[in-house]
């Protein structure tokens, strides 16, 4: 993916964030992380059973899909798996590539180490000259597992 792509899916995934009906996230660090980034859409934490969440994510979002933004460590993966289960099976459709794409756009695995690498993204972005974009910000992304 060049230059170009990747600015357009940082463009995409921004506005994506920015409208989301209800961003779920691990915990209150994750919530600050993301009003850092300047999101403004509804944010719950999964600190409840999976059952219970779903049935708050229902009551919170008439359309019932959530973005989940879980780490990409162990627990992490593991209450993907398990919140997204719960939600589905609740009736809710689960948003997941937001996930993906911000992993992938700023190559962390943390929800709450987010800020710095998107900032910086922003302002490579912003500049509009993609020859001054810093090099960490061209490399984002490249050697992820």
């Amino acid at each position: 993916m060049d230059l170009r792509e990747r600015e357009k899916l940082f463009r995409r995934t921004n506005e994506a964030l920015a409208n989301a009906p209800l961003l779920l996230v691990e915990g209150l660090r994750d919530e600050r992380a993301l009003r850092e980034m300047g999101f403004q859409s509804p944010v719950l934490r999964a600190n409840d059973k999976p059952e219970r969440v779903a049935q708050r994510v229902l009551e919170l979002t008439p359309t019932g899909e959530p973005v989940l933004l879980f780490d990409f460590d162990h627990e992490g993966e593991r209450k993907l798996r398990d919140y997204r289960q719960a939600l589905e099976s609740a009736g809710a459709r689960c948003d997941g590539r937001l996930r993906l794409q911000l992993k992938w756009l700023t190559g962390q695995r943390h929800i709450e180490d987010l800020p710095p690498a998107w900032e910086e993204l922003r302002e490579g972005f912003a500049r509009g000259s993609r020859e001054r974009v810093s090099r960490k910000v061209k490399n984002y992304g490249k050697n992820i597992h």
